[in-house]
């Protein structure tokens, strides 16, 4: 029996892909059965998306890291000394230290810099008064500050800041030693965003999935009902069920193929150019079971 149901899926799967023509036997199966078969590829999918991010994800994370890495060992001037006494952070540069974005990390839309230290100031604006550009993160003595939306400021005392727990002192010599316990937890961060992955792309790309499934059908019913045709929404949807599968997998499968950068869709292309394709390989059929 358990042979069975794998052979039909896998039929389904294969049909679903390959054949405009099976959309009519969809057409003419129960809703039930392509509710399954979307429930049960996008379990499999969440699978293979995962695999993927601990095969191209992590490994590109973590040379990043590596990268930046090298370049804050290489930039750290020889005589600044950043300490934090557990009440005041100073340092023995009274100027701005300017902190850039990590290589490779997107920032578009986002402030000029990553972050600002000034320890000779107490509040924001001042810090706000003496430099112009604008920062994503900005600290002062004793708080630190993140960039709102909106353009202002939410504060945090740094003594409740994660990394602030106890006191410390970081100079050229010591800074290999808190890269190597920053790569470590970053390391196992990205292990536990690993086992959290399959769940995450079920559930919420899932649920995105089907929500804009939602949507396009009533888009691709209006659509057919103005050029004269009157297939149920219910039976638009389960088509769409189908294509879903065969566009999430596409999307998946090209996802380290395309530039960070790009603005393209796979999974959007693919949905309407296989919509298209089944609605003019089906336009003749009239014998639908209306289920």
């Amino acid at each position: 029996m358990l042979y069975m149901k794998i052979r039909t899926f896998l039929q389904a799967l294969i049909k679903s892909i390959t054949s405009p023509r099976y959309y009519l036997d969809v057409l003419n199966t129960r809703f039930s059965f392509s509710v399954k078969f979307f429930l049960v590829s996008y379990f499999l999918l969440s699978i293979l998306a995962t695999l993927s991010f601990v095969e191209f994800e992590i490994p590109h994370y973590q040379a990043i890291f590596k990268t930046n890495e090298v370049a804050l060992k290489k930039n750290y001037p020889d005589s600044l000394v950043i300490t934090w006494d557990g009440k005041e952070l100073k340092n023995s540069n009274p100027q701005l230290v300017e902190i850039s974005y990590p290589v490779e990390l997107p920032h578009d839309g986002l402030p000029d810099k990553l972050a600002y230290i000034d320890s000779s100031v107490s509040s924001i604006d001042q810090l706000s008064k003496e430099h112009s550009a604008t920062s994503l993160f900005s600290v002062t003595k004793d708080t630190l500050y993140v960039s709102s939306s909106t353009g202002g400021w939410s504060p945090l005392a740094l003594k409740e800041t994660p990394g602030f727990e106890s006191p410390f002192t970081i100079t050229k010599d010591s800074l290999p030693s808190y890269i190597s316990t920053w790569e470590s937890i970053f390391t196992q961060s990205l292990n536990a965003f690993a086992l959290v992955y399959p769940f995450a792309f079920f559930f919420i790309i899932g649920f995105l999935r089907v929500f804009s499934l939602l949507l396009n059908s009533v888009f691709a019913y209006y659509l057919l009902r103005v050029l004269g045709k009157n297939l149920p929404y219910k039976k638009v949807f389960q088509i769409g069920l189908h294509i879903s599968v065969v566009a999430g997998l596409l999307d998946v499968l090209t996802a380290h193929f395309l530039p960070l950068q790009t603005d393209i869709s796979i999974y959007t292309l693919a949905y309407w150019l296989y919509l298209t394709i089944i609605l003019i390989s089906l336009w003749n059929v009239k014998n639908i079971v209306k289920a």
